[in-house]
């Protein structure tokens, strides 16, 4: 398993590379530790055999039967309520993971690939214009549905941040806002929902406009229960060189909201969607060219590399990702954590139910005598069944009590590391239980069948 685990420690773009080959070091732990528990859970029973009085052994024992049992008693609940703190704490990273997994982002990032676009650097000028060139013969490639260009991919690491120079008639605010440049088509590919006004067209690329696109956090904040179709709002900077504009010196440039689209998470899974607005396509050295496909991404990536090699005019390809990958790769130490800890609930759960069955068994066989008198005076077959049945519930109860107290101590100490998960919710404290539960009853199947089997006359003349 050492190779599956390590390979999900970095990104796809930046693999970990750990040497985990098998060494004498290794051998030498594992066979320390496995001695060092071997002697220490056998040397109590062992220093209990050898002081053993022969006289005492050889008569009846149910004295000495029933310190035996108010011994095991306790480590057996101590063995559940460690299994159950491990579910625990594996259940809240699982919970955390399955919610951060199905987490609507906003966009739908499967079945798309993208494909980085270089622009040599004596061709910069009108770079755009020729990558808008390229998306129509992208779009004539087999397999592709829809194509566009932003100057960075969602969830690429890269970020363009700026703030909204104070809007007439509202009040200064320094909220740092996303910027992302984007080119017509740019929400149909992604998967982005627009909710009010028009899409970016083709001339707002080649003319410069002022028209943004903004999503709902943008609305939100900086018009609150308004209609932001319309309005306009100034930007500190521009990056677009040589443009004369008339309003500069209010302390900014214009711009007119032309649409609304749904918030999209940008960068983070965990965090919410910032303050956006796209603005139409400009001059970019290196820019994403997104492409979603009627099928498997990566068989239509040959098909794009040689439209753009054909296209040629100093635009050429680079790397090449899918977005599914890139908001995976967000996900890693959640995933490893949610892998790590399902790994250790399922051991715990193993252990607390052979742990369960061994002392129940034992328990059955060396009460066999008293069942059988019990049985001999008239006690029903029900009754010894719930005999056995009240011990081992009477355990995991206080089992799942303690192990309760240990896990909510352990809380406070992984909350940070939790998604929309609390310690206190039900499905929190449901899941664990349950998960101990259901070994516990099969555990308990056997023993009990046992003890409902005794024969009376048999049982009364065990010794």
């Amino acid at each position: 398993m050492a190779r599956g685990i390590v390979s999900m420690l970095g990104p796809a773009s930046d693999p970990v590379y750990l040497d985990v080959h098998l060494s004498a070091r290794m051998v030498a732990f594992a066979l320390a530790a496995g001695g060092a528990a071997t002697l220490l859970f056998a040397l109590a029973p062992a220093l209990r055999a050898s002081a053993a009085n022969p006289g005492e052994a050889l008569k009846s024992g149910g004295g000495r039967l029933s310190g035996r049992r108010a011994l095991l008693r306790p480590m057996l609940v101590a063995q559940i309520a460690l299994s159950f703190t491990v579910l625990f704490v594996g259940g809240l990273f699982l919970l955390s993971f399955g919610k951060l997994v199905n987490l609507d982002l906003g966009f739908e990032p499967r079945g798309v690939a993208l494909v980085t676009l270089a622009t040599e650097s004596n061709q910069i000028q009108d770079g755009h214009l020729r990558m808008l060139e390229v998306l129509d013969r992208v779009r004539e490639v087999p397999g592709v549905k829809s194509a566009a260009v932003s100057a960075f991919a969602l969830f690429s690491g890269i970020g363009w941040d700026d703030v909204v120079v104070p809007i007439p008639g509202k009040p200064p605010d320094a909220t740092a806002v996303t910027i992302l440049p984007v080119s017509p088509g740019f929400f149909e590919t992604m998967g982005i929902r627009r909710l009010a006004g028009r899409d970016f067209t083709r001339r707002d690329v080649e003319t410069g406009s002022d028209a943004v696109i903004v999503n709902e956090a943008f609305a939100r904040h900086f018009f609150p229960g308004e209609d932001p179709i319309g309005k306009r709002f100034f930007r500190p900077e521009s990056r677009r060189p040589n443009r004369d504009y008339a309003d500069a010196d209010r302390g900014g440039y214009p711009q007119e909201i032309v649409g609304l689209v749904r918030d999209a998470h940008y960068s983070s899974v965990r965090e919410p969607a910032p303050p956006t607005y796209y603005i139409p396509l400009v001059q970019e050295w290196v820019a994403s060219l997104a492409v979603r496909t009627a099928g498997d991404p990566q068989a239509v990536i040959g098909g794009v590399r040689e439209a753009v090699r054909r296209y040629g005019r100093s635009l050429r390809t680079t790397e090449v990702t899918l977005e599914s990958t890139l908001v995976n790769d967000n996900l890693i130490r959640e995933r490893v954590l949610a892998m790590l800890s399902g790994f250790f609930a399922l051991a715990a759960v193993i252990l607390a139910g052979v742990g369960l069955y061994g002392v129940m068994s034992y328990s059955v066989v060396r009460r066999t005598r008293e069942i059988g008198i019990r049985v001999a005076l008239g006690a029903r077959r029900g009754a010894v069944v719930r005999l056995v049945v009240a011990e081992a519930g009477l355990v995991t109860a206080m089992g799942l009590a303690a192990g309760f107290g240990c896990g909510r101590l352990l809380a406070p100490a992984v909350a940070k590391l939790l998604f929309e998960v609390r310690p206190t919710d039900t499905a929190s404290i449901a899941l664990p239980a349950a998960c101990l539960f259901v070994p516990a009853a099969l555990a308990a199947i056997r023993p009990v069948l046992r003890a409902a089997r005794v024969d009376p006359a048999v049982a009364l003349r065990e010794e």
